[in-house]
């Protein structure tokens, strides 16, 4: 019982280097879904052909989702941009029509 144990906890120690990755910085514990990552034998390596594949495929949807957040941004930008222009504007009509009743009233 007790050389279960103790195998188990070599074992444990041993796979300890494996159960961590670190993904944009931030440290994670590998899940279910890393198995596919994988080779299916005794060897607990991380195939890199499979992982790269899945690694590629994320990026790629996060670069999408960057590219689109971007593009929200600057049209954001230039509404704020006509909206200030406009504000602009009426605030030169108001003052152009304001001197207008001035001089006619002649205050």
């Amino acid at each position: 019982m007790q050389e279960k144990k103790a195998l188990r906890e070599e074992k444990l120690k041993q796979e300890e280097k494996y159960m961590w990755v670190s993904l944009d910085g931030v440290k994670e514990k590998v899940s279910a879904s890393f198995d596919l990552c994988r080779d299916s034998g005794e060897t607990s390596f991380v195939n890199p052909s499979l992982c790269c594949e899945k690694y590629s495929k994320l990026e790629a949807s996060r670069n999408a989702l960057r590219q689109g957040v971007k593009i929200q941004n600057e049209l954001i930008d230039k509404l704020q941009k006509e909206s200030l222009n406009f504000k602009k504007g009426m605030l030169f009509v108001f003052c152009l029509v304001t001197i207008k009743l001035m001089v006619n009233r002649k205050i």
